[in-house]
């Protein structure tokens, strides 16, 4: 064997510890990204000094098991956490845990060709400049992983169902993994949005279980503002120790978490003017209306000047952004809302706010841009009337049956249907010279910075409606699902 690369990095920690933390591969095997992902299939105990475990996890390559990786045994002066082959002719590596007089250990990383053909040797230098770049981070991630905690209180859903029944807080959740581009968050703040609720009561199963985004225990949740604690082998655009606020992407989920790991360009800086509390109020509504309003509807700071927007419910967590983002880049926006609401929606700056309890925004408003809906079904129709006709108008909503035809018929019927039912209202409203659209939450780094810049200007402010702790979940769960909440209900995860 020839040896290519050793890494080395000193934890505060008795080996013994560090040795069960790293070996464990059911519960910690996040701590090497980018070069195998060490998880085993098997219901093994944690590994300890003196077990012995043969092809513990094996990770499918191009069909074929071309990657072992074990726990072995310890010997008197090391322990031997890990080895792996990682393929015939590639270099394998060992993870070894030594220790030192003063209590601390040493974990050492090695890298070893497995012969000296010309192909091995090819392979080994490849694999040289790999880990010479991955590992240092790799192992900076596991002494973070070790001095922050071995797992993390989360919010789990046991079943789908009322919140009652389903939520429970896990003190002993395992930590997520760190994928070569993300960062691990230590998360300050959350929120709870009405797309949580449903997905917690079963909305989507079928089209999130597709990519595993539906497995009992589900973590959810998707905002988040907090600090990153360590980063993935090829997550450069962020330090540890840098403040950020973002939303996990639909089929990740996992901000009802103490940790929360998320890619990089997934995240933005935290605005400065904001507090943790106010900044977990906004990223998914915010990232929701981007996706509508300029994703799909077209609308930007320079050409939204002067058209009339109808904004449905903008008393909500969406609305109450989308007024707001409008009216900034000069937009007159009309809004719908109860009595009680009409004062919060004008100070966001809504022109013209329509009571539905007293009057129809359908009898009152004509020729509109652009609406903005966020009530959708039996409002499509209504909503519909008030466009203008032959001037390029834009119909948009995030409330359409794309996921529900997807659960009730399935993967390939259900998108069948659902392309038939957008594609033909999309041809009707061509005909009419207008545009019709459904939206879908995208997580946007780069849209975040930009919304960051209107909140430190003063031109978006969070609405918030009430705060819970970690522990009351279900209390802010039943609130958002009373739908009587005044912007967003925001959930403290630091103690």
């Amino acid at each position: 064997m020839i040896e290519v690369a050793e890494h080395v990095i000193n934890i505060d920690m008795a080996t013994e510890d560090v040795f069960a933390f790293a070996a464990d591969l059911d519960n910690t095997p996040r701590w090497f990204p980018g070069i195998a992902k060490m998880e085993s299939a098997d219901a093994l105990p944690p590994a300890s000094v003196g077990k012995r475990y043969d092809e513990v996890a094996r990770i499918p390559f191009r069909g074929e098991t071309r990657i072992e990786i074990e726990v072995v045994e310890s010997r008197a002066d090391r322990h031997i956490a890990i080895h792996a082959d990682l393929a015939p002719v590639l270099p394998r590596f060992d993870l070894y845990c030594v220790p030192r007089e003063d209590g601390s250990t040493d974990v050492r990383c090695r890298c070893r060709a497995r012969g000296t053909t010309r192909v091995a040797g090819i392979a080994t230098r490849v694999m040289k400049l790999v880990l010479d770049r991955r590992v240092p981070q790799a192992l900076r991630n596991l002494k973070t992983l070790l001095e922050v905690a071995p797992h993390m209180r989360a919010v789990m859903a046991r079943e789908f169902g009322a919140a009652e029944r389903s939520l429970y807080l896990d003190p002993n959740a395992s930590m997520p993994a760190i994928g070569k581009r993300d960062v691990l968050v230590r998360v300050a703040a959350s929120s709870v949005n009405p797309i949580d609720c449903m997905r917690r009561a079963g909305y989507g199963r079928r089209l999130f279980g597709l990519r595993g985004a539906a497995t009992l225990p589900l973590l959810l949740g998707r905002d988040f503002v907090g600090e990153v604690v360590a980063r993935g082998a090829k997550a450069d655009r962020y330090q540890t120790g840098d403040l950020v606020w973002g939303a996990v992407d639909a089929f990740r989920d996992g901000a009802w978490a103490e940790y929360v790991a998320v890619a990089q360009d997934h995240v933005a800086p935290r605005p400065a003017s904001l507090g943790d509390i106010e900044a977990a109020s906004i990223p998914y509504v915010a990232l929701t209306t981007w996706a509508a309003l300029v994703g799909r509807a077209g609308l930007t700071s320079e050409n939204a000047a002067g058209k009339n927007v109808l904004v449905h419910a903008g008393s909500g967590g969406v609305g109450s952004f989308a007024i707001q983002l409008l009216t900034a880049w000069g937009a007159q926006v009309a809004t719908t809302c109860s009595t009680r609401n009409v004062g919060l929606v004008k100070e966001l700056g809504a022109s013209r706010v329509i009571d539905y309890t007293q009057e129809r925004y359908q009898d009152l408003l004509r020729d509109m841009d652009l609406v903005f809906d966020t009530l959708g079904f039996d409002e499509e129709g209504p909503s519909l009337s008030v466009l203008a006709r032959d001037a390029g108008a834009q119909y948009v909503s995030i409330v359409h049956p794309l996921v529900e035809t997807f659960d009730r018929l399935g993967p390939i019927l259900g998108a069948l249907v659902s392309a038939g039912t957008y594609l033909s209202r999309k041809f009707r409203e061509r005909r009419l010279g207008r545009g019709y659209h459904w939206a879908l939450f995208s997580p946007n780094g780069a849209a975040l910075e930009r919304i960051g810049a209107l909140v430190d200007e003063g031109r978006i402010r969070p609405v918030i409606d009430r705060t819970f702790s970690f522990d009351d979940m279900i209390a802010a769960h039943e609130l958002v699902e009373s739908r009587r909440a005044r912007g967003k209900v925001v959930i403290r995860v630091e103690e």
